[in-house]
Formats: C-alpha cells, structure tokens, sequence
C-alpha cells in the first residue's frame, strides 16, 4: 500500500482550501498546495474560486459552480461542475468536481 493516499480517480479528485482562496490540499496537482486562488480565473475570465468561497459561506454553506477547466485526462480546457461545501471547522471548504 502506498504512504501517500491519493484523492483521485481518472479526472475526479478533492480539493479544500481556506476561505483565503488558499489551497490546503489538492488531489489533482499537489504544486498548487500553498497557492492563493481566490484571482484565478477560468478560461472564460469567470473568478470561479471567489464563487466557490461565496457560496461556501452562505447558508446552507454549500451549492454548484460551473466553469471551465483543464481536464487532467485529456488535456483540453473543458467544461467543470464542481460541489462546495463549508466543512464543520467553518474555515474551510472541500470542492469536489466532474467534467461534463
């Protein structure tokens, strides 16, 4: 078994950052561990991560943001919906997403 637990499975992985836009964990790319998020945007300009946040921090803390995206498989920029939601810490917030 490996040391490193993988939060990924062909182009679904988990994703938590603060309520910063801070990356905390990635299982998709581990490099943007550490990395402010909330100024990146899409590829359609959309500031995806500060609506994942907003959402995030409304009641009942959790809901869908569409975007677009990089699709670790196949490379191409490709329409993404991912789920948020406020984990219990309250400063945090767990993504979870698929390409459609």
């Amino acid at each position: 078994m490996n040391d490193k637990v993988r939060w990924v499975r062909k182009d679904l992985y988990v994703a938590v950052t603060d309520l910063e836009g801070k990356v905390l964990a990635h299982g998709g790319n581990d490099k943007l561990v550490g990395k402010h998020m909330m100024a990146v945007r899409d590829a359609k300009g959309f500031a995806f991560m500060a609506r994942m946040i907003e959402i995030a921090k409304s009641q009942p803390g959790e809901g869908w943001v569409d975007y677009e995206w990089a699709n670790p498989q196949t490379k191409r920029i490709e329409g993404k919906s991912s789920l948020v939601s406020l984990l219990p810490d309250g400063k945090s917030v767990l993504s979870v997403g698929y390409y459609r």
